[in-house]
């Protein structure tokens, strides 16, 4: 016959090992909530410094007395500042709306295709010479081009080219 003593020692090890479970589930709940705190805090964080990386970028677009574009692989222009339109005598969206083969003089079409090149290849990573862009009326205007390729950080891939443009004439 089993003694009412043993049950109750073995009903109160039950309770005892039912309390540590609970309060190990607690702890490890508790640790995973604050690990999530601090994880959420440091993505809210990044987000914070990439929005401020992303707004100084932007005003010294805006604001650069030179012209600046992004350009993508196929010379499509993906982005240009008031400098780069003004300069040539096109509104912002008009000359996102082209090419920069198409705003580039006629003879100076070749050098822009094998810096292009060079830069999709990889043996280029950045630019610069002298060129000469068309403007909106067709007059020619030289200017220093300057730039270079933004590749994607795991594979290396040319993403897109950021030029400078500056008006010699």
């Amino acid at each position: 016959v089993v003694s009412a003593s043993f049950v109750l020692s073995r009903l109160d090890l039950g309770a005892e090992t039912l309390r540590l479970c609970l309060q190990v589930s607690v702890a490890v709940t508790v640790c995973a909530l604050f690990f999530a705190y601090l994880s959420i805090g440091r993505i809210s964080e990044d987000r914070r410094h990439m929005a401020e990386a992303e707004q100084r970028f932007r005003r010294a677009m805006q604001d650069s007395a030179i012209g600046i574009a992004i350009v993508g692989l196929d010379g499509r222009i993906l982005e240009a500042n008031p400098a780069f339109a003004t300069m040539l005598g096109y509104s912002r969206d008009e000359i996102e709306a082209l090419t920069f083969f198409q705003i580039t003089h006629p003879d100076d079409l070749q050098i822009g295709r094998e810096t292009m090149d060079r830069l999709k290849a990889g043996t280029a990573h950045a630019f610069h010479f002298e060129k000469r862009y068309l403007r909106k009326d067709g007059t020619p205007v030289w200017a220093h081009l300057a730039g270079s390729v933004i590749r994607d950080e795991k594979s290396g891939r040319p993403l897109y080219l950021v030029s400078q443009i500056e008006d010699i004439d």
